[in-house]
């Protein structure tokens, strides 16, 4: 599985760097990189816990994408990012914690609209598959074999996602910019490890915001 996911990435990223590369070429087509801070807005909810609420959610992203000009004032764009989020929840429970940390690789396609020369919104989807899927569950008033069982459903469970993103840049300083952006990912059902019976659901929207360079 390792390895398959080693080739995806590498085929992503060589498809991504000759088509920069070529875009270059053009004067409407422009490569560009930025990094920031995510503020993760987590919704999750296990049969045996209940709902349970966001304690803290937060991390960092690091992305490089092309865009095309097709026309004055539209751009379509495609970019590869990775995203790592830690979240913190607190259960009904008191004697109960939960803290996960999700680090996923996406690949996005949308289209970009300019109102003015330096100002762009944009919106489109994406898609990926998580790195890094770390849960650690305590709990008082659950045995350990339950809590291993738990902790191997959810991991299982979320190995990849999917969602919309909507988001603006602005151009400041040369070619300099700052951009924020709203993910909306999809609901995913956590089952039991080795079965197909549901014990809970898991979403994760976050809202990022960050600087970049355009080249």
């Amino acid at each position: 599985m390792n390895k398959l996911k080693s080739k995806i990435v590498s085929t992503i990223v060589v498809f991504m760097l000759l088509m920069g590369y070529n875009a270059n070429a053009q004067k409407r087509t422009f490569q560009r990189v930025k990094a920031g801070y995510s503020h993760g807005m987590p919704e999750l909810s296990l049969d045996k816990l209940g709902e349970l609420e966001t304690k803290s959610s937060h991390g960092f992203y690091a992305n490089y994408s092309f865009e095309v000009r097709f026309a004055e004032r539209f751009a379509y764009f495609m970019d590869l990012s990775y995203e790592q989020i830690h979240s913190e929840f607190t259960p009904t429970l008191p004697t109960a914690s939960i803290k996960n940390t999700n680090g996923s690789l996406n690949v996005a396609l949308g289209l970009k609209f300019y109102p003015i020369y330096n100002l762009g919104i944009y919106a489109g989807g994406f898609g990926g598959f998580n790195i890094v899927n770390n849960i650690a569950i305590s709990s008082d008033t659950m045995k350990k074999d339950e809590i291993n069982d738990l902790e191997e459903a959810f991991d299982k469970s979320l190995k990849s996602g999917y969602g919309l993103r909507f988001g603006a840049d602005y151009r400041f300083v040369d070619n300099w910019f700052i951009d924020i952006s709203y993910s909306w990912g999809n609901n995913q059902k956590i089952k039991e490890a080795g079965g197909l019976k549901e014990i809970g659901n898991y979403r994760l929207s976050y809202i990022s915001a960050g600087i970049g360079y355009r080249f």
